[in-house]
């Protein structure tokens, strides 16, 4: 049930059109830092404040991450998760 919520929540959430720099700058925190969601709408926010990031930082930073993996052309079974 709470998996269903979140999938419907990402689908809501806007869309941050990453550059290939942004969406490195993202696998480098969550693959190699093992940085969590909320740890990397932290740092991506901070480094990038033009970009706007709702309240709900967890949130912010699985959809960085889903949208970053799409972008690089990876998966979650590359370390992302």
């Amino acid at each position: 049930m709470v998996y269903t919520w979140v999938i419907i929540k990402l689908k809501r959430m806007k869309n941050y059109n990453l550059t290939e720099e942004q969406a490195a700058f993202i696998r480098n925190l969550r693959t190699k830092h093992n940085y969590s969601w909320r740890a990397v709408a932290r740092d991506f926010t901070e480094k990038y404040p033009e970009v706007e990031s709702p309240t709900e930082k967890q949130m912010v930073g699985l959809k960085l991450c889903e949208e970053a993996m799409e972008l690089l052309g990876e998966s979650t079974d590359q370390g992302w998760n």
